[in-house]
């Protein structure tokens, strides 16, 4: 599931921030093995920048089964 929320630029007409939650599970075991994952994105001096943070069992591969917390700041390539 994923919610996403688009800030509009008054003056430009184009978003300018935004806000993402998404909430993920596996196919085996529905619901017992979900990740919640929340975004901010926002433009400082026109590059786009995200921080993110999540929760949850499938953040990659490697650690699929094991519960990982995390956070960052990344840039968004082909962001609003």
């Amino acid at each position: 599931m994923l919610v996403k929320y688009l800030f509009i630029n008054g003056e430009s007409g184009h978003p300018d921030k935004k806000i993402t939650l998404a909430y993920t599970t596996g196919y085996h075991d529905p619901f017992r093995y979900g990740s919640y994952r929340a975004e901010f994105g926002f433009k400082f001096f026109d590059l786009p920048l995200v921080v993110w943070g999540s929760h949850g069992y499938n953040s990659d591969l490697i650690r699929y089964y094991r519960n990982v917390t995390a956070g960052g700041i990344a840039v968004e390539i082909g962001a609003f």
